[in-house]
């Protein structure tokens, strides 16, 4: 934890400790790995604002999304198909967005650290489900990771929800 404070702390610290972080979109983006298909891709188009205290972690806040339309599998007829109103439906519901509603430290258990948490909604083709993403730093740059099931936004690639894993990494460079 404290390797994790540290680095938060050298990251956002700056002459106050409640600071306005707009991180840098042109670089920001998210990464995705659809489990059960073994398909990875991206969302492009990100734009966030992170306003966080290091001395009240508890009243930080993030806002931000990502153009669902830009979504890079590798597979530009996968993306096509990926499009359409079968799975996100891009022309109804163009982006994706994240509110936070809380961070909190979680304790360590039996198969975890001690890791930094935020709540939020995530907001995906219309749905909005409670989802918590923890919060680690690399080389300067602030990453969110999480699991969600696709199926629980309406975005069912295979029958079942537990066919529908997918683990997300928003990566946000630190705005130079």
């Amino acid at each position: 934890m404290k390797l994790l404070f540290t680095s938060i702390t050298l990251l956002f610290f700056s002459t106050s400790f409640s600071q306005n972080f707009k991180v840098d979109t042109k670089d920001a983006v998210v990464n995705f790995n659809y489990v059960s298909e073994e398909t990875k891709g991206t969302f492009s188009g990100v734009s966030a604002t992170i306003d966080l205290n290091l001395l009240n972690l508890a009243s930080s806040k993030i806002y931000g999304s990502a153009n669902i339309s830009s979504i890079s599998t590798g597979n530009v007829a996968r993306d096509k198909h990926l499009k359409s109103k079968t799975y996100f439906n891009t022309k109804l519901f163009p982006t994706m967005s994240f509110k936070s509603t809380d961070f909190k430290i979680e304790p360590a258990d039996e198969t975890h650290k001690e890791q930094t948490v935020v709540n939020g909604i995530l907001n995906l083709k219309g749905f909005n489900k409670p989802t918590k993403f923890i919060i680690t730093t690399e080389n300067g740059d602030l990453i969110l990771t999480s699991s969600i099931y696709a199926d629980d936004f309406g975005v069912a690639i295979k029958k079942g929800r537990e066919n529908s894993l997918v683990t997300i990494e928003m990566r946000f460079p630190a705005a130079k």
